[in-house]
C-alpha cells in the first residue's frame, strides 16, 4: 500500500544510494511517478492532458447506439426531448439518462422553456470538438438507420408531435467563419 512518508524516505534512499531497499522498491517507484505528475512533468503536459481527458469522455459517451442517435438528431438543431424519446422509440428515462451523459462529457448543452428541456450540440471553440461534430455528420450521412432517424423526425415535427420544434436540416452545426460571410 503506497505511504507519502515511506515512499519519500525510499526516494531518498534511492538518491543517497545505488538502489532502493527491496520493501520500499516499490513505494520508491510510485513516489517518482508522483512527484513527476506533480511537480516535476511541465506545465504544458496539463492542458495536453485536459485535451485528452475531453477527447476520451467525447468517446466514451459516443459508444452507446442511442447516444449517437441523439447526436444524429441534434445535428439538426435544438430539440425537445419529446422529439427525441418518439423517433427513438424508447421511454423517456432512458432518452434523458442518455442525454445527461451526453451533456456531461461536454458534447450538448440545454436550456429550459417552461416545463420543457430543450437540447442542442455543444457550441465550442474548441476545435477537437468542433471536428468531430464534422466528422459524426460525415459518418451519419452514410448510414441508412441514422437517415431514417432524420427522416421519422422531421416527421414528427410537420405533424406536431411536439409543437415546440421545428425542422431545420443541420442547424445544430455552427456555421465556419467563411460561410458566415458567403
Amino acid at each position: 500500500r503506497f505511504n507519502v512518508s515511506t515512499s519519500f524516505e525510499a526516494v531518498s534512499n534511492f538518491e543517497t544510494s545505488s538502489t532502493c531497499c527491496t520493501e520500499a522498491s516499490a513505494n520508491c517507484i510510485h513516489a517518482y511517478m508522483h512527484i513527476y505528475y506533480r511537480a516535476v512533468r511541465p506545465k504544458s503536459d496539463s492542458s495536453e492532458e485536459t485535451n485528452m481527458k475531453a477527447l476520451e469522455n467525447y468517446f466514451k459517451a459516443l459508444s452507446e447506439t442511442n447516444r449517437l442517435r441523439i447526436m444524429n438528431l441534434l445535428l439538426h438543431g435544438e430539440l425537445c426531448v419529446c422529439d427525441i424519446q418518439y423517433v427513438l422509440d424508447s421511454p423517456q428515462p432512458n432518452v434523458s439518462r442518455h442525454i445527461a451523459y451526453l451533456k456531461h462529457s461536454g458534447l450538448l448543452s440545454d436550456r429550459r422553456d417552461g416545463l420543457r428541456m430543450f437540447y442542442r450540440i455543444a457550441q465550442s471553440e474548441d476545435p477537437t470538438l468542433r471536428g468531430l461534430v464534422e466528422l459524426l455528420r460525415a459518418a451519419f450521412a452514410r448510414s441508412k438507420p441514422l437517415q431514417d432517424d432524420v427522416r421519422r423526425l422531421r416527421l414528427a415535427i410537420r405533424s406536431g408531435h411536439c409543437s415546440l420544434s421545428e425542422w431545420r436540416p443541420y442547424a445544430g452545426l455552427e456555421r465556419s467563419a467563411e460561410q458566415q460571410h458567403s
